[in-house]
């Protein structure tokens, strides 16, 4: 799992050094709200994240590669997704986030298939010309169709909390 993580973050950080705007760094907690178990309790733990932001004439594409434990066990994700920015000032810009997100829960003999819908509203502090630290607040679905073999739970929705870094390799990350 190390190696992997090592040679995504590299894949990314190479590639995203000649041809995109920025790279980011994102520590989240998933607060469950709903599952498909009637008396359950839900906590949907927490999740490390790296994301990679191309600009495009009208927003912006994320790829993301997050880690994160769920109630099904840890899991990694691939989300792509759409960044359009709302409000943009000198020293902070408002945006949302909508995307999607495909991957596997780790269990140690049968990876199971794992995809999840995201929007989230985003919040950037422009700390330097280069620099932004960024919080976000939005709602999530995400479903393990196979756990159901496994346990009751297997489709949650959370409000998820973000709060990361973004380091703008080509600037401002805003007009």
């Amino acid at each position: 799992m190390k190696k992997l993580s090592l040679i995504v973050l590299l894949f990314i950080c190479s590639f995203s050094a000649s041809y995109c705007q920025s790279i980011g760094i994102n520590f989240k907690a998933f607060n469950g709200i709903w599952n498909n178990e009637p008396n359950g309790l839900y906590n949907g733990g927490g999740g490390l994240s790296l994301q990679y932001e191309h600009p495009l004439k009208k927003g912006e594409l994320l790829m993301e590669f997050e880690f994160r434990t769920i109630n099904w066990g840890n899991q990694i994700a691939l989300n792509a997704g759409y960044k359009m920015g709302y409000l943009n000032k000198e020293k902070w810009s408002l945006s949302g986030v909508s995307s999607v997100g495909f991957g596997l829960a780790l269990f140690k003999d049968n990876p199971l298939f794992v995809w999840s819908a995201t929007y989230m509203p985003e919040f950037s502090w422009h700390i330097k010309e280069k620099l932004d630290l960024n919080f976000g607040f939005g709602a999530r679905y995400s479903n393990c169709p196979s756990y159901k073999n496994y346990g009751s739970i297997n489709q949650v929705l959370e409000l998820p909390i973000k709060i990361g870094f973004q380091f703008n390799l080509t600037g401002k990350s805003f007009e």
